[in-house]
């Protein structure tokens, strides 16, 4: 079953996380992979691929793999290993959501969490009043160099949609600081060295009352912390280091929660930093 961590399961979780990364060839594609485990052996490499151009997880056009679109707006359906309750959540299970009601979920590796991430955000966003700011807080961006593809669509959605983000990085390494330049905008409201009480090990989408909380392991956080203070810049060595730490089997949790008072909260820590208009209707 994809997602999991053993044997040919395992080789399909490196690929899906490498694609995720940003689309390459065949044997670019092998050439990541071995670099994130030398064991694998080209045979085994294309038979996993041929299994997941077979099971429409993965796509084929003009010798370029790209992970399918459709695959990825149903992924949560394959993240059930890592879900500590017994379902997955749908756009009109978010809808049904009442104050107070929570979910959570568990990972094998922070990339694997931050594809079901996506997957949640990304309904919550499309429901979204632009009225009201979105709040985000990381200890350091570090998606837009590990998925630069992905979180780069991500975050282009804020000017394209017209929803405003005020987007908080705990940390101010160089960067963390160049990530702010780069996108700094309009809709798109960055600052660097915010601290909102969170931990090290802890991230946080607010959209409406709806939160996201995300925590990572002590470990890979210190080891973030410690590739952010080594690399003032992104070069192509740095950028497969942060890959691998991503795509390395360290535990992750996210909390999807709808609260209209811890969110209210947050809007609050938010008017310290950011001009926050008034959400109360």
């Amino acid at each position: 079953m994809l997602l999991a961590q053993s044997g040919s399961e395992k080789l399909e979780n490196v690929l899906v996380a490498s694609l995720h990364t940003q689309e390459a060839s065949g044997p670019a594609l092998l050439a990541a992979a071995q670099a994130f485990d030398p064991s694998i052996t080209k045979e085994s490499f294309y038979r996993t691929l041929r299994k997941l151009l077979v099971e429409e997880v993965v796509t084929k056009q003009d010798k370029i793999y790209r992970l399918n679109f459709r695959w990825l707006q149903r992924v949560y359906r394959f993240s059930k290993r890592y879900i500590e309750t017994s379902y997955g959540v749908g756009q009109d299970d978010v809808l049904s959501f009442r104050e107070g009601d929570t979910i959570s979920y568990r990972f094998g590796t922070p990339n694997l969490l931050g594809i079901y991430w996506a997957h949640i955000y990304d309904m919550i966003f499309d429901l979204h009043d632009p009225k009201v700011p979105i709040l985000i807080s990381h200890p350091h961006e570090w998606f837009i160099h590990a998925r630069t593809e992905s979180e780069s669509f991500f975050l282009n959605r804020f000017e394209e949609d017209r929803k405003l983000v005020f987007f908080s990085l705990a940390s101010s390494t160089p960067l963390d600081k160049a990530f702010k330049k780069g996108w700094d905008s309009k809709f798109r409201q960055i600052g660097v060295g915010i601290h909102l009480g969170l931990k090290r090990t802890e991230y946080l989408n607010v959209l409406g009352d709806f939160i996201i909380r995300v925590s990572v392991s002590k470990r890979f956080s210190e080891d973030l912390d410690s590739f952010f203070e080594r690399n003032p810049v992104m070069t192509p060595a740095a950028k497969r280091e942060l890959i691998k730490l991503g795509s390395r089997k360290d535990p992750a949790r996210m909390t999807f929660i709808r609260s209209r008072k811890e969110a209210e909260k947050w809007r609050i820590k938010y008017n310290k930093y950011f001009f926050v208009p008034n959400t109360r209707n």
